[in-house]
């Protein structure tokens, strides 16, 4: 591969990479069901991503089992801040068993 090659693919990945980011972020955005495209329904990003959006959602509805009202925002972001890198940890394990 020479260098002119390996920078376009540095490029092509970045710009793919930038848009599944975008994708994604379109999933977490809203509490509503987003319909995924059948050839990323493989894709074990997407995958990880709507097991994020379960727990985000059990985390909004325990939390208004104790009372507390919580926007799908709020929700998604405590969720994220708290209980992310937790749950990525767990992933990461229960694929090596």
């Amino acid at each position: 591969m020479n260098f002119i090659a390996y920078n376009n693919y540095e490029e092509n990945a970045e710009l793919l990479f930038q848009n599944y980011k975008k994708q994604i972020q379109k999933v977490l955005d809203k509490e509503d069901y987003v319909p995924v495209p059948p050839q990323a329904r493989s894709d074990p990003y997407y995958t990880i991503t709507y097991l994020i959006k379960d727990e985000v959602r059990k985390h909004k509805w325990i939390e208004g089992e104790k009372g507390r009202k919580m926007t799908w925002d709020e929700a998604r972001d405590e969720w994220l801040t708290k209980y992310h890198e937790d749950f990525i940890d767990f992933i990461i394990q229960m694929k090596k068993v």
